[in-house]
């Protein structure tokens, strides 16, 4: 196979990969109870420093209650509240990293309980 045909079909994953990540982020606002405006793609903030294309992108939502910044970093999702001046550290996993504006959760699932429990406190 030529080589321009593999970089288009990788790059076609890529898009295709982006599309499911945004619609599963943008789902799991919703269950969680988040009442999301608009989103803007911004470019990955974990991959952007070494990788050309930016592997996938992260977005920022803004809701109901402030920006929240989703994205993948890595093998992790990090959710990112820190242009809103709500501090939460509470340890929400032993299993994840997590300070007063960020946390990460490993993979869908996990997204969608952090983000119930961070709701109500954003919400105040």
């Amino acid at each position: 196979m030529e080589d321009w045909k593999k970089e288009s079909e990788r790059q076609a994953a890529l898009i295709a990969q982006a599309k499911e990540d945004l619609e599963k982020f943008q789902a799991s606002l919703l269950l969680a109870g988040f009442k999301t405006k608009r989103y803007h793609e911004l470019i990955n903030g974990y991959y952007s420093w070494y990788r050309n294309d930016a592997a996938c992108p992260w977005y920022l939502f803004e809701t109901d209650v402030g920006l929240i910044k989703i994205g993948w970093r890595k093998r992790v999702i990090n959710v990112d509240w820190s242009s809103t001046e709500v501090k939460w550290n509470r340890p929400i996993d032993q299993d994840i990293s997590y300070g007063e504006t960020y946390f990460h959760a490993w993979g869908y699932d996990k997204l969608l309980e952090y983000l119930k429990l961070l709701y109500p406190v954003l919400k105040k």
